[in-house]
């Protein structure tokens, strides 16, 4: 059965014809990139107020840079 869902080994793609799940793939994209964006200034503003290291200012800007990254595809591959 998974065998059959999988095409030249890669995942199935959302078709085309089902546009909700094409904005839900979008929206929670833009959200990631979103959070992305959001993060580093959360951050510095964290590291100001002497809440977090700076080491864990910059854990949390490769973060933001993953989740924009992530975000980022999410949006791309979504179902036009």
């Amino acid at each position: 059965m998974v065998a059959d869902s999988l095409v030249g080994g890669r995942p199935p793609v959302p078709s085309a014809a089902d546009p909700l799940m094409a904005d839900l793939i979008r929206t929670c994209g833009r959200l990631g990139q979103f959070a992305g964006l959001s993060l580093p200034a959360l951050a510095i503003v964290l590291e100001l107020q002497h809440a977090i290291s700076l080491g864990q200012m910059l854990v949390m800007l490769l973060a933001s840079v993953c989740c924009f990254w992530i975000g980022r595809l999410l949006e791309a591959y979504a179902p036009s």
